[in-house]
């Protein structure tokens, strides 16, 4: 019987124990809860923010492929309205033309930032089509080809060619292309 009663005696000396040192026992297991909730913020954070680092670089990925495809297309139609100039289709030339000039714009719009040199000479090459669009919208509506026909295939090459240097400058490879 005696063995019994040392292990409760024990038992009871445990919980005497507990009852004591409660208050340090649950202050304890608080500091060690607090420290895992410290942890777990900082990993959080962490995750946050490279979470950030990747959508920024996803987002760039995009416009850098949305920027290459709309470079391709835009050189593609300057291309194209060339051969309609040479070939004296002007009216569906002006069709194109608008579409060209929000081309431009959406290239623009998709530059990586801090470009502005590109920024602004694609602002001045869409001034440029906006005048071509109105010389050629007087032609087309006189029934005869614009006076200054020359210049006009002169601003569309030059435009072609500005599209070309900035998709090499971005390192932008454009088939069927000068560049």
């Amino acid at each position: 019987m005696r063995g019994i009663e040392l292990r409760r005696s024990g038992l009871d000396g445990r919980m005497e124990y507990l009852a004591d040192n409660w208050g340090s026992l649950a202050s304890g297991l608080g500091v060690l809860l607090s420290a895992a909730g410290v942890v777990y913020a900082y990993l959080a954070r962490r995750a946050a923010k490279s979470a950030e680092a990747a959508s920024r670089e996803a987002r760039q990925a995009i416009a850098q492929t949305l920027t290459a495809a709309d470079l391709q297309r835009a050189v593609a139609l300057v291309e194209r309205l060339l051969s309609y100039h040479r070939a004296g289709r002007w009216a569906v030339a002006l069709e194109r033309y608008g579409e060209l000039r929000q081309m431009l714009q959406d290239i623009k719009a998709y530059l990586p930032e801090g470009d502005e040199p590109a920024r602004k000479q694609l602002s001045a090459n869409i001034s440029e089509i906006t005048e071509v669009i109105s010389q050629v919208t007087q032609a087309v509506y006189n029934g005869t080809p614009p006076d200054d026909a020359n210049s006009i295939n002169d601003t569309l090459s030059a435009i072609q060619q500005n599209l070309e240097e900035l998709a090499s400058r971005l390192r932008f490879n454009l088939p069927n292309s000068r560049v």
